[in-house]
């Protein structure tokens, strides 16, 4: 995560100086990588504005980090939001971040229609939900 984040926001970047605003996304398991590259953006341009959006994130790192997500996902952004739905079967994606602002898209009347792609499962469902309607709705002003 870090290592990787700190390569694509290298200080000697002379574009990544002129950014004002970054938006990293992650999903599921790319949580990791997209809040790393975030938090570490943030830390060397403080002056820009820096939005994580997290689609259904796996939130668990190992026996040793059940707690990761929670405790660092969002942290040291300026805003961090969160898509899920408390029904599917990936492990540590049911449960809403602290530090994030929070959709619970499970009960989403636009559910009503939607088909998992085959072989897929309702963890899928956040990111159909962010990219049909969440996106526009949320970055009108961003």
């Amino acid at each position: 995560g870090a290592a990787e984040a700190l390569d694509v926001s290298s200080k000697n970047n002379q574009l990544s100086a002129k950014i004002t605003s970054v938006h990293s996304i992650g999903v599921s398991v790319g949580a990791f990588a997209a809040n790393a590259f975030a938090r570490k953006y943030k830390a060397q341009y403080p002056e820009s504005h820096v939005k994580l959006t997290l689609l259904d994130p796996f939130t668990g790192r190992g026996l040793f980090g059940p707690n990761y997500g929670r405790d660092n996902f969002g942290l040291d952004v300026d805003v961090a939001e969160q898509y899920l739905n408390t029904d599917d079967p990936v492990p540590t994606t049911n449960s809403p971040l602290p530090l994030c602002k929070v959709y619970d898209v499970t009960d989403a009347d636009e559910r009503n229609t939607f088909v998992p792609p085959k072989g897929e499962s309702m963890h899928t469902w956040p990111l159909v939900y962010y990219s049909r309607y969440g996106y526009r709705r949320n970055n009108q002003d961003t």
